[in-house]
């Protein structure tokens, strides 16, 4: 499994087995696992025999060889592989036992990040993200998992979104890894209308504007926004900042921006 070869073999061989012949290789390397996982090539085919595990005692051994282990092999570039398959069976209570309490650790790693991702719709861990969402928001890492629980979870993450985004919408649309939550928004109408309210109010438009972050972020706004109310206020919002703007680096967003907003909104 540890060889460059071999471990193409073992793909091939855990593919083939029963599922009585696989016990028997599960029981074999059981003592392993942890090294298996860490290994470049060991990782890949000790992926595809827990993909293929069914029996109640293959879980049994391999959740009793990771115990314990989780949340180190979670922040390691060829051990995540193998947790973020685990992560993926119905029976992973046992990740999500060991990673409570290190949301924000993970979610700020560079492979721990991707298990977060996987993990989200756990109750308690979306409750730990969600205190953390400011930091993780502009994080280079955890604005993926923000992003990711804005895809999948709008109806049950919006109103804590906005609630933890308030007074901090400019900032938050002009920071590189923040833009890319705040454009997330945009694709849902509660917190594209609070967003864009606060801008407004705040006379912030002109400062979006003049940065390419913000422009990414009012692009998507332009072209999500529903009624013609929300169209016509953002559009005159950003018709009167632009003559305020020195600096016309940007004009070729704002000219793309106000062509959405004229446009009629399609309908699916």
């Amino acid at each position: 499994m540890i060889v460059q070869h071999g471990n193409s073999m073992c793909q091939t061989l855990f593919q083939c087995c029963s599922p009585w012949q696989r016990l028997i290789l599960f029981y074999a390397m059981k003592d392993d696992f942890i090294s298996i996982s860490n290994n470049l090539q060991g990782c890949f085919p000790l992926q595809r025999i827990l993909r293929l595990a069914s029996l109640p005692e293959e879980v049994a051994i391999y959740e009793e060889a990771f115990k314990g282990h989780i949340l180190e092999l979670s922040m390691t570039k060829n051990s995540s592989l193998v947790i973020k398959v685990l992560c993926e069976r119905e029976n992973h209570h046992f990740i999500i036992t060991e990673i409570i309490g290190h949301a924000r650790e993970l979610a700020t790693n560079k492979f721990g990040y991707v298990i977060m991702k996987k993990c989200v719709k756990d109750s308690q861990i979306f409750n730990e993200l969600l205190e953390q969402a400011i930091m993780l928001i502009e994080d280079k890492y955890g604005n993926y998992v923000i992003q990711h629980m804005i895809d999948n979870m709008q109806e049950e993450c919006s109103l804590s979104i906005i609630n933890c985004i308030k007074g901090k919408a400019l900032e938050l649309c002009i920071q590189e890894y923040s833009s890319n939550v705040m454009n997330k928004c945009m694709k849902e109408e509660r917190m594209r209308c609070a967003i864009i309210n606060e801008l407004i109010r705040g006379g912030s438009m002109q400062t979006v504007l003049e940065n390419p972050y913000g422009c990414y972020v009012l692009r998507t706004a332009a072209l999500e926004a529903e009624t013609g109310t929300e169209r016509e206020g953002l559009k005159r919002a950003i018709l009167v900042a632009i003559p305020q703007i020195r600096e016309k680096n940007n004009s070729a967003w704002w000219e793309e921006i106000i062509s959405y907003l004229n446009a009629p909104k399609s309908v699916n």
